[in-house]
């Protein structure tokens, strides 16, 4: 059997036009997309694995894949290789280069880090088109913040989760939730080892909601925890205001 390389990738891509980041049979997805490309620099065909799936949309900054490939290639190489089969897509390697042959791109991440961006402002903003959520209503950043508070620890999250997943254990733990504002445009930056299917935008648009409302107070958050019903959670904001920004892997 001959020797196999293993490469690990950093992807950037617009998740506009992609099913996300897996495969999906015929669907066109980021993954299928970079499996073209590397059968097209190398001859082979090779199995991709993502780090994060990222949902239909969404889009990455910090993507990360690894791959096999049964020949050693340097850094330069690969990446621009890559990337001049990818000049159609709206995809790019940020960078490639060989790992070790134990690395495991999804099982081996410590953090995953997302962020969402909302546009909040009364005119829609054709450079922020599908790249932000647009609300018009003032956004109350801080009864935002402190509602985003008692959402870190560990919880059952199963009133923030997509009712038709079915999840053997819907506790997660978020380790950390930070809400800034640069102009009229809001960033929430969340970090967690993982999150359950459309967690992220459900609890953002849960946020949004009690941010707006007038006579709601932070502590919904806590009855959401405990009715444990998706319904009484807020809406699932849209995938195009979602970013996967960087993932962090435990210390060999």
């Amino acid at each position: 059997m001959n020797k196999l390389y293993r490469y690990k990738a950093t992807l950037e891509y617009d998740g506009s036009n992609y099913h996300g980041c897996q495969i999906q049979g015929e669907l066109s997805t980021v993954a299928k997309a970079v499996e073209q490309a590397i059968l097209a620099f190398s001859g082979v065909a090779s199995k991709i694995s993502c780090a994060s799936r990222t949902d239909a949309g969404v889009h990455a900054r910090g993507q990360i894949i690894h791959f096999d490939l049964p020949k050693k290639y340097d850094a330069y190489t690969l990446t621009c290789g890559l990337n001049f089969h990818l000049k159609a897509e709206a995809v790019k390697i940020v960078k490639a280069n060989l790992t070790n042959v134990d690395f495991h791109a999804r099982y081996g991440a410590k953090y995953k880090n997302y962020k969402y961006l909302i546009l909040n402002r009364n005119a829609p903003s054709p450079l922020l088109y599908k790249r932000a959520w647009h609300q018009i209503q003032p956004i109350d950043l801080n009864k935002m913040r402190q509602a985003s508070k008692l959402l870190l620890g560990q919880h059952d999250f199963t009133s923030f989760m997509t009712q038709d997943k079915k999840t053997i254990n819907p506790l997660r733990q978020i380790d950390k939730i930070s809400i800034s504002k640069t102009g009229e445009v809001i960033t929430i930056n969340f970090a967690a080892e993982s999150f359950l299917y459309n967690q992220i935008r459900i609890m953002v648009g849960t946020l949004v909601e009690i941010a707006q409302d007038p006579k709601a107070q932070p502590e919904l958050i806590t009855k959401i925890f405990a009715a444990q019903d998706r319904t009484k959670a807020g809406q699932t904001a849209p995938a195009h205001g979602l970013y996967l920004e960087k993932i962090s892997y435990r210390p060999r």
